[in-house]
């Protein structure tokens, strides 16, 4: 038998072990229940045959509902499918309903084969603690590095530069994403004709930076640069920050190299799903 139960202090210790919390996260959470600050309608729990075997939140940002998923061991055809029916039932069958994975959160991330989910995309984490060195205090730019504000981000050099470059980035994304960036450092690798790749480090939160390689011009690539600014980037990064997060698709095997050359301990890993068809109820 399956049944679905709404997080509570009774069942709050099954859910902490399947989603692998640790007891300070644990605290806050039944805190936030007897506040009243956390929902526990979506916080809920598989059961099957009476034991905990899965349990998902969920939240939304405007029409997309994410869910944070874990699960205690491989579900079969029928247990998927009554999650994904409680799930969308749960979100009222909202259009957009992303489910996610990951690695550190759950005892079980084997990829989920299922005519209705469809793979979004299989990421790979890393956390990298950043140590600034006293003499990289004083140390100079490289003078093959050219730093820039996000001024330079209006301009038309980058706009040139990325339709030229190797970058998935539109301008119009780039331009919403750094806007209000904290610490924002770029730096750029110039040749006689303009930049030849080009890359962005800024603050997610408080001694935590993420860098963002722009791009690496077409007739460029696989000659050493990625690797490079991303090195200089990280040398940038350490002057805010004590961690460097960052990640990328699993089959994206340049960016991969890039990590381990440059000393990227790799920490997580993530799938994301989306529901072919939203289950009725």
């Amino acid at each position: 038998m399956i049944v679905f139960q709404d997080l509570s202090a009774e069942n709050m210790d099954i859910m902490t072990n399947i989603s692998q919390m640790g007891s300070g996260k644990q605290n806050m959470l039944m805190v936030g229940l007897e506040e009243g600050t956390v929902d526990p309608r979506k916080i809920r729990i598989m059961f099957v045959d009476g034991e905990g075997v899965a349990s998902y939140s969920m939240s939304n940002a405007g029409v997309v509902y994410f869910v944070m998923l874990s699960y205690q061991r491989k579900l079969d055809d029928i247990e998927v499918g009554h999650l994904i029916k409680d799930i969308s039932n749960t979100a009222e069958n909202a259009p957009f309903i992303k489910i996610i994975v990951n690695k550190s959160h759950s005892r079980s991330v084997e990829k989920i084969e299922d005519n209705l989910l469809k793979l979004d995309s299989h990421s790979v984490y890393h956390l990298t603690p950043l140590k600034l060195k006293e003499r990289e205090l004083e140390e100079p730019l490289n003078n093959k590095f050219h730093s820039f504000d996000k001024t330079y981000l209006d301009s038309q050099e980058f706009t040139d530069f990325l339709e030229n470059s190797d970058g998935e980035f539109s301008k119009n994304n780039i331009t919403r994403m750094y806007t209000g960036a904290k610490s924002f450092k770029g730096l750029m690798l110039r040749g006689e004709e303009g930049p030849l790749a080009i890359g962005i480090t800024y603050e997610i939160k408080p001694e935590t930076a993420s860098i963002q390689i722009i791009g690496v011009k077409k007739n460029k690539r696989n000659s050493g640069l990625g690797t490079e600014i991303h090195k200089a980037l990280i040398k940038q990064a350490k002057k805010f920050a004590s961690f460097y997060v960052g990640a990328t698709d699993s089959n994206n095997t340049t960016m991969l190299r890039i990590f381990e050359k440059n000393g990227c301990i790799l920490t997580d890993e993530q799938f994301m799903y989306s529901i072919i068809d939203n289950v009725q109820s």
